[in-house]
């Protein structure tokens, strides 16, 4: 299981955030790592308010 936690502002807006994920099976890396970098990928569309 792991967890990623922020804050995000553009101009005027903010966006809080808790993305949590849990695994089916054991994996090599860190869950809390792997849900950063797919926030990360999505997080430009969520600030446009996509």
């Amino acid at each position: 299981m792991g967890w990623f936690v922020g804050l995000a502002r553009k101009d005027e807006r903010t966006l809080v955030f808790v993305y949590a994920m849990h695994d089916e099976k054991r994996e090599e890396s860190y869950a809390g790592l792997r849900e950063k970098a797919a926030l990360m990928a999505r997080l430009p569309a969520f600030l446009e308010g996509r």
